[in-house]
């Protein structure tokens, strides 16, 4: 007598069960920057929204599907690199060396995005001093204490300004 071998079909719960054991292994792996990762979602979230209110309050635009893929890509992007650093220095032995890069690099995207949501502030907000000072603080004098991000800006706005 001869059995085949049948496979049943993946149904959803199925499917659903591998995605939450997947992402909870990934979550557990990832445990040690959970705090990092927690806080550029924060971030991202307030940068998300802080444009988005904006635009649709200063300059009167609708939700850009287009800005806001650019946005939640830019925020994958990070979490992507940041896990891999993480990983590589983890395999490597060096989990405290891909801590500090990771580290590094939070600081430098938590940085930009606040500059963003002041600017984005201080345009719905224009008689708001306070606003105005912090997104003036962050944007020109902290600038002037790390040298070579007064650099990397001017070469930046030299290259963007090429570009128009």
């Amino acid at each position: 007598m001869h059995q085949t071998l049948t496979l049943n079909p993946l149904k959803m719960e199925d499917l659903r069960t591998i995605i939450i054991v997947s992402l909870s292994s990934l979550m557990a792996y990832l445990s040690p920057i959970n705090g990092i990762l927690f806080a550029v979602t924060l971030a991202f979230v307030l940068n998300f929204a802080a444009g988005y209110l904006s635009g649709m309050l200063v300059n009167k635009e609708d939700f850009n599907f287009k800005k806001a893929f650019s946005c939640f890509s830019e925020a994958c992007v990070f979490v992507v690199f940041v896990a891999a650093v993480f990983a590589i220095g983890e395999h490597m032995d060096n989990a405290g060396e891909a801590l500090v890069s990771i580290s590094i690099v939070t600081h430098v995207v938590l940085y930009f995005y606040a500059v963003n949501v002041f600017k984005n502030l201080k345009r719905m907000f224009p008689g708001s001093q306070w606003i105005a000072f912090c997104y003036w603080l962050i944007s020109f004098e902290f600038v002037k204490k790390v040298p070579f991000l007064e650099s990397f800006l001017k070469q930046r706005k030299e290259v963007s300004d090429g570009k128009n």
